[in-house]
């Protein structure tokens, strides 16, 4: 499952039991509080409006039924007394969760036992969180002394924590576009009178999983959106921008934000990381890239990738032995990172494979012996790194990668001594092993 950089703190709900209504009488009372909003005398009456928010409440609150988030199973079937249809299991993204399927809602307990989500499935009345807020709104317009301002707000206040609770449950489900609608539908929902309030965090995360869903028209404006009311998270938003622009193979757009971020947010290593992959992309002047690399080492003085990174660089650019120190710099920074020592060996390996092309083209017998003696010293420059990697690496495939290069450089000194020869017949073996 892709992973909210913010995610909402959604407070558990402690509810008590109480005597629902029936779904009959629940569409009866919202029936009845509607055709009273239509009738000319009591239209201009806010209490009107609020009995018809309330009415679409109880049909959304009744469909839940009486659980709560954040109680166990046992706790809930105590308050309760209701049994479920029947129990099943569901994986949501990683995650195996126990399902109580009831008459309108399924409930999602996690594996610690709490209850996570609570799923409608047959809601009662269709929209009835949408219809409540515009009552709610109509009372407001309706309400000009504010005797019921109290009471409206925190009506308001409700639907939006219960759209956060939908969108969430979308996003457990790996469901992100509707995930992104039920954000937006909160922050939209305090941003009219009479809250008129900025839910920033709901605005990123409807980008956010807009993003996820692949609407990148919807989390750039999202985005932007959080940049123009100055919530930028850290700078993650301008990265989050980026993204978008860069999936759009917007380059002009992807650098300029990140450049824009960056001089806001320099410490910010999405932002740097991001920058250094598009110089690469786009080959931009690599002294730029440098000069990023460095201010991200002190930032994380212990990422031994960043020294990965410089090293293929340097490589690129043509610069071997600043390439090679970058290489070894991994180890000292990180012993237990296996891709400094793959880095050195392949940068020797192409140099090897180079310098066979050469000596197949060599006619002259002197020349021909030099390449040969260049060739065999950057097969064994190879060996070294590459059989660190292979005793260090815990990844099967690159093992196997590993073990493939070295058994091809030992085969050519398998005469030379029983060292090579050894080493040859244990790489053999490894390759035939992982290939059965």
């Amino acid at each position: 499952m892709k992973k909210l950089m913010l995610i909402v703190a959604l407070a558990a709900t402690v509810t008590s039991a109480y005597a629902q209504k029936s779904e009959e009488a629940i569409k009866k009372a919202v029936a009845n509080a509607q055709a009273a909003c239509e009738n000319p005398k009591k239209a201009d009456k806010p209490a009107t409006w609020l009995t018809l928010a309330k009415a679409n409440m109880d049909a959304y609150t009744t469909a839940q039924g009486q659980g709560w988030l954040g109680g166990n199973k046992q706790e809930i079937a105590m308050v309760t007394g209701v049994k479920p249809i029947e129990t099943v299991t569901e994986t949501l993204g990683d995650i195996e969760y126990t399902v109580d399927v009831y008459a309108n809602a399924k409930y999602y307990y996690a594996p610690n036992g709490s209850l996570q989500m609570i799923d409608i499935t047959k809601p009662i009345v269709e929209n009835a969180l949408s219809g409540a807020l515009d009552a709610f709104r109509k009372a407001a317009e309706l309400d000009v002394k504010n005797a019921k301002i109290k009471e409206i707000t925190e009506g308001i206040e409700k639907i939006a924590s219960d759209y956060q609770t939908e969108a969430m449950n979308a996003y457990y489900k790996g469901d992100y576009k509707s995930a992104s609608v039920c954000f937006a539908s909160a922050a939209a929902a305090v941003a009219g009178k009479p809250l008129e309030k900025i839910d920033s965090a709901s605005i990123y995360n409807s980008g956010q999983t807009a993003y996820f869903a692949g609407d990148l028209e919807t989390a750039k404006a999202c985005m932007k959106r959080c940049i123009n009311i100055n919530y930028l998270a850290g700078g993650d938003v301008y990265a989050k921008l980026a993204e978008c622009y860069k999936a759009q193979k917007d380059t002009v757009s992807t650098k300029s934000t990140l450049e824009e971020a960056f001089a806001k947010f320099p410490e910010n290593q999405g932002i740097l990381i991001g920058l250094i992959n598009l110089y690469l992309d786009t080959k931009d002047d690599p002294e730029k890239l440098f000069a990023l690399l460095e201010k991200a080492k002190v930032n994380e003085p212990t990422n031994a990738s960043l020294y990965y990174v410089e090293g293929n660089i340097r490589k690129q650019l043509g610069q071997i032995e600043k390439a090679v120190e970058a290489y070894d710099q991994c180890a000292i920074v990180n012993p237990k990172y296996e891709f400094g020592f793959i880095g050195k060996g392949l940068l020797y390996w192409e140099e090897a494979v180079k310098i066979q092309g050469k000596a197949e083209n060599e006619f002259n017998d002197k020349e021909y012996e030099k390449l040969v003696q260049q060739f065999e010293t950057a097969c064994l420059n190879a060996a070294d790194p590459f059989t660190k990697a292979f005793e260090m690496t815990q990844d099967a495939q690159i093992k196997l990668s590993l073990a493939d290069y070295l058994k091809n450089i030992y085969f050519r000194f398998r005469d030379k001594g029983p060292d090579y020869e050894n080493a040859y017949n244990k790489f053999n073996e490894y390759s035939k092993s992982a290939a059965e």
